[in-house]
């Protein structure tokens, strides 16, 4: 699982959604009242409020969103998202095997290397 960058200067009370697998972009908080901040992972100076949960489940129906849920992200967002094994991305040949074998759900790698999931 990807650990958040921005995790130390996190303000108390935050709880790590997402996390970008890159090293720049920004990792999406929770705050207490349920608003959602994006914390910048190589300028403070570019943190700012994200939105509410609807903005996220928007956001995450675009296939160029690539930001990837934590834990606590995969609880809270459960069915919107799915976490993936820790060693997904250095084995995925094998999870795309794996996956075939399922008829209900097949995985398919498209020309843009993005998981895609059809359904038959």
């Amino acid at each position: 699982m990807e650990s958040a960058l921005t995790f130390p200067r996190a303000p108390k009370g935050f709880t790590c959604l997402f996390t970008s697998p890159y090293q720049q972009g920004w990792d999406i908080y929770e705050d207490e009242t349920g608003t959602l901040w994006s914390l910048s992972k190589d300028n403070p100076d570019r943190d700012s409020m994200y939105g509410k949960h609807l903005h996220l489940l928007d956001e995450l129906s675009f296939p160029s969103f690539s930001l990837l849920p934590t834990e606590d992200g995969g609880r809270r967002f459960e069915g919107a998202v799915v976490l993936l094994p820790p060693d997904y991305f250095l084995r995925v040949e094998h999870y795309k095997k794996m996956r075939a074998l399922n008829k209900r759900f097949p995985v398919t790698i498209s020309k843009t290397d993005y998981t895609v999931i059809t359904r038959h």
